[in-house]
C-alpha cells in the first residue's frame, strides 16, 4: 500500500514537471506573439529566446532525476555529465542572445549617442563567461566551481535587465504600469529556485516539486512584467511629435496649436506647413462625422506621418507625429483631460469665438510633452 502511494506521488511529480515545462513554453509563445515583424532584432525577441532556453533547461535539468536508471539502459555517469552540460549550455546561450539583442535594441533606440568604448561590453563578458564555463566544466566534475563560473554569464543578464527597466523610468506609461514590481521578483524567484535542485540529494525527489512550482511562478511573474513593458521606441517619443491642434467640437474652430519642431506657440501665426495644411484640409470632411460623435477615430496615417486623436466633451485634440508610440498617445490623453478640466469654466463650455484664454495652454504643453 505504501509503495503504491509512493508510486502515485512520484507520478504526480512527473506530471507537475511536464506541466511546469509546458507552462514556460506557453509563456514563451505568448511573448513571441508580441514581437513586431518590422522589429525582429529586439529585446523582446531576446527575452523570447531566453524563456525558450530556460524551458529546455528546466526540463532537462530534472529529467534524469525523475526516471530510474533502467530508463536508459546504457546510461553512465559520463552520459549524465554530457546531458547536464547540454542543458546548461542551452540556457547560457539563451541568456547571451538576450543580452546581445537588448544591447542592440538599446543602441538603436537610445536618444543618447551610443559612445561606449566597447559598445557590446556585457555581451562580450557573457561570451567570455561561457567559454570559461566550457573549459571548467570539461576539466572538473566539481559542480560548485561550474556554478560559480556560470555566475559570470548571469551577472550581465541581471545587469542588462536592470538597465533596460531603468531606461523606461521617465516614461509615464512605465510609472503607471510599474512592470518592475513583477519582473524582478519573478527573476529572483525563478533564478534562486533553480538552486533547490540540489536539495534532491538531501530530501529526495519531492523537493523537485517545490522547485518546479516556484520556477513556474517566477517565470509567470517575469513574463507578465515584460508584457507591461513599453517598446523601446517609446524612449524617442519626444522627438517624434510635430504639431498639436485643439479644435472646438461645436464650431470646429481652432482654439490652439503648437509646433513642437520650433518649440513656440504659432496660434496667431500662419500655418504654412504643407503637412499641417493638407492634413487639416483632408480632415475637414472627417471632422463633421467625428464631432457629431458618429465615430471615434483615434488614428489615421497621412503619408509617412501619424495623426492621433483624443476626444473630449468640448474639444478634439489632434497630434501629428512622425510615428505612433504608446507614450505619446497616453500623454495626449492626459493633456486633453487636464485641458478640458482647466478651461471648462473659462470659455470652453460656452465658447463665443474668443480664443485668447487658451493661450495659457502652452504651460500644459510643457508639463505633459517636454520631459
Amino acid at each position: 500500500m505504501f509503495q503504491s502511494i509512493e508510486t502515485l506521488g512520484f507520478d504526480l511529480l512527473i506530471v507537475l514537471h511536464f506541466f511546469t515545462s509546458a507552462g514556460i513554453f506557453y509563456l514563451t509563445y505568448r511573448t513571441a506573439k508580441s514581437i513586431q515583424q518590422d522589429h525582429l532584432f529586439s529585446s523582446t525577441t531576446g527575452f523570447t529566446i531566453y524563456l525558450f532556453s530556460f524551458g529546455i533547461y528546466v526540463f532537462m535539468s530534472t529529467f534524469l532525476m525523475l526516471y530510474p536508471e533502467s530508463f536508459f539502459e546504457n546510461r553512465t555517469s559520463s552520459f549524465s555529465f554530457v546531458w547536464n552540460f547540454i542543458a546548461f549550455s542551452i540556457y547560457i546561450i539563451g541568456m547571451i542572445l538576450f543580452v546581445f539583442l537588448t544591447e542592440y535594441d538599446n543602441k538603436k533606440n537610445s536618444i543618447i549617442e551610443f559612445s561606449k568604448p566597447i559598445p557590446y561590453l556585457l555581451t562580450l563578458i557573457s561570451i567570455i563567461g561561457f567559454i570559461a564555463f566550457i573549459i571548467v566544466y570539461s576539466i572538473t566534475v566539481d559542480i560548485v566551481i561550474a556554478v560559480l563560473i556560470f555566475g559570470i554569464v548571469l551577472f550581465p543578464y541581471i545587469l542588462v535587465s536592470t538597465r533596460l527597466l531603468r531606461n523606461f523610468e521617465p516614461l509615464e506609461l512605465f510609472k503607471q504600469k510599474n512592470p518592475a514590481k513583477w519582473f524582478f521578483p519573478g527573476l529572483i524567484l525563478s533564478g534562486t529556485s533553480n538552486a533547490l535542485i540540489s536539495l534532491y540529494f538531501y530530501f529526495g525527489p519531492f523537493s523537485l516539486a517545490i522547485r518546479d512550482g516556484l520556477v513556474l511562478l517566477g517565470t509567470l511573474l517575469m513574463a507578465y512584467g515584460w508584457k507591461l513593458l513599453p517598446d523601446l521606441k517609446n524612449l524617442n517619443w519626444i522627438l517624434k511629435m510635430e504639431q498639436l491642434f485643439i479644435i472646438h467640437k461645436g464650431t470646429s474652430s481652432l482654439l490652439y496649436n503648437y509646433n513642437f519642431k520650433v518649440g513656440e506657440n504659432e496660434r496667431e501665426g500662419s500655418i504654412d506647413s504643407d503637412l499641417a495644411g493638407s492634413a487639416i484640409g483632408g480632415m475637414e470632411m472627417l471632422l463633421s462625422e467625428i464631432l457629431e460623435n458618429k465615430g471615434r477615430l483615434n488614428q489615421i496615417d497621412h503619408e509617412d506621418k501619424k495623426i492621433l486623436f483624443s476626444h473630449g466633451k468640448y474639444t478634439v485634440c489632434i497630434l501629428i507625429a512622425e510615428d505612433y508610440t504608446e507614450e505619446i498617445n497616453y500623454r495626449l490623453d492626459l493633456f486633453h483631460l487636464t485641458f478640458e478640466k482647466q478651461f471648462s469654466d473659462r470659455g470652453l463650455s460656452d465658447f463665443d469665438g474668443n480664443v485668447t484664454p487658451f493661450r495659457e495652454a502652452e504651460s500644459l504643453v510643457h508639463e505633459y510633452f517636454s520631459h
